[in-house]
């Protein structure tokens, strides 16, 4: 766990596992379930219990490096709109030059709602973990669908927030491919399956955190496990 620590390392992992259960959801679906523990685990062991304006700064610039290179790496398939012949750009250094551009933009635009969510929670001084994995489930989509206002007005248009570039980039998208899971999404929409999401990794986070100190979880970790029940074993009953 020790790599876990040093600076960059858990949000380059974060975006690894994010990034390879995106672009293949049949296969590595089970990478959604683990995606946030290393950002859990570095929240863990390096939140300030007094923040300086410094500290801030530095926390939002490495969850920005998971947001950027998320997307990025999630999206590889808009290299291959080169050459621009279709939008009769013939110039091949002008085709290069518009695909970065736009490119980086998106990413961008895809990166920063995704850097407030670690920033949130650090502000968290509840010892709940029922609570608090409430609160940072809810506090992904909100900045979930933030994001895919963000990304709609500033690349695509507002006809992606109604089109499946709304739904891609959500953590719910994966579970399309996972047994159980994916009835989910029939019954709640992406919103309710990123909600799942998000908890799990937090239970999962809580069941290491409760193994590597060598002591029992904590009931709330209990609860938060029949709430994660409760809700799949409705989704899958009722669809």
């Amino acid at each position: 766990m020790r790599i876990l620590r040093h600076t960059y390392v858990p949000f380059l992992l974060a975006a690894l596992l994010v990034t390879l259960a995106m672009d293949f959801p049949q296969v590595l679906w089970p990478l959604i379930f683990v995606c946030l523990v290393p950002i859990l685990w570095y929240q863990h062991n390096q939140t300030p219990a007094v923040w300086s304006r410094g500290e801030a700064v530095h926390l939002f610039l490495k969850m920005f490096v998971f947001g950027f290179v998320f997307a990025i790496a999630s999206t590889p398939w808009f290299a291959s709109t080169y050459p621009l012949t279709w939008l009769r750009i013939t110039d091949p250094a002008l085709s290069i030059a518009i695909i970065t551009v736009i490119w980086a933009g998106f990413a961008v635009a895809m990166s920063l709602p995704m850097t407030l969510w670690p920033f949130c929670l650090s502000f968290l001084r509840t010892d709940n973990k029922l609570v608090s994995a409430f609160i940072a489930a809810s506090a992904w989509i909100v900045l979930e669908y933030a994001r895919s206002w963000l990304v709609a007005f500033s690349v695509y248009g507002q006809g992606v927030l109604f089109g499946p570039h709304h739904t891609y980039y959500s953590l719910a998208y994966v579970l399309s491919g996972a047994p159980v899971f994916r009835d989910l999404l029939p019954l709640g929409g992406m919103y309710l399956g990123t909600f799942v999401v998000v908890l799990i990794n937090y239970a999962l986070f809580e069941l290491l955190l409760a193994r590597r100190m060598q002591v029992s979880a904590n009931r709330e970790v209990g609860y938060l496990l029949v709430v994660i029940v409760s809700i799949v074993g409705v989704g899958f009953v009722g669809m």
